[in-house]
């Protein structure tokens, strides 16, 4: 379903296959609902999946490769929607942290969705809460403790398939080893290997409840060396296999 207005336009849709390198003259924002979207813009890979959105500005190259079931919210933003700060946040790193705001806006624009009821009153609306959510930057702790743990957990969202190790994630977050150990420690009550471990498995979860893409693809989508592997972890920290997950869903 599409919801169009002169100014911006706003669309749930699946992306198929691999796109070539292009570019608009509007800023493009890409936030999850089904699925993984994997992006390349200005020359930055990542992706668009569970707790992780991207923004596009306007300008910007970029391409992108999807496959399965997968469905995502997009905004074509034709009118000035961010403000300068955040375009130039945005051009240095086009992937983000989706936010409890954005979050429940995700999900009042689906429950709406359902019920067929997304007007164009609820558009413009909603649009500009979205566009006020995002030029908001992240409030930093006192001692910037939350810049870095947002640095080192988006990366770890957006790489989860490639291997990591504790060095990879400490270094994207502008850290030491020791002193992420602290932060996780600290905010989290767990380790970076851990945390990895349970974010990798969320996503393996939602693929598995929301895609029929097969379990030994989204062990390696989800960054398990295998699907046994991932049966054995899920096992393991969920109490339940990949196989007895998806017939419950």
């Amino acid at each position: 379903m599409d919801v169009s207005a002169s100014d911006d336009y706003l669309g749930f849709r699946s992306y198929g296959g691999e796109a070539e390198l292009h570019c608009h003259d509007f800023h493009q924002i890409v936030l999850p609902r089904l699925g993984v979207l994997e992006l390349e813009i200005g020359g930055k890979g990542g992706v668009v999946a569970s707790g992780r959105g991207a923004v596009i500005p306007a300008g910007t190259r970029h391409a992108f490769r999807a496959g399965g079931r997968n469905g995502f919210i997009v905004v074509d933003a034709r009118c000035p929607a961010l403000d300068e700060p955040a375009v130039a946040r945005y051009s240095a790193s086009a992937f983000f942290e989706v936010r409890p705001a954005v979050q429940a806006l995700l999900d009042h624009l689906s429950a709406a969705a359902g019920e067929g009821e997304v007007t164009g009153s609820l558009r413009s609306n909603w649009c500009g809460l979205l566009y006020a959510a995002l030029s908001q930057p992240a409030k930093p702790s006192a001692d910037g403790s939350t810049r870095h743990l947002d640095r080192a957990l988006a990366f770890m969202r957006a790489h989860l398939h490639r291997p990591l190790g504790v060095a990879d994630i400490a270094r994207e977050a502008g850290v030491g080893e020791t002193r992420l150990h602290g932060l996780f420690r600290t905010h989290h009550g767990t380790t970076p290997h851990a945390m990895l471990m349970e974010i990798r498995l969320d996503a393996a979860l939602e693929l598995l409840a929301n895609t029929e893409l097969p379990i030994a693809d989204i062990a390696l989508l989800t960054g398990h060396a295998d699907q046994s592997a991932l049966t054995r972890r899920l096992r393991q920290s969920r109490g339940i296999t990949p196989l007895r997950f998806r017939k419950g869903h």
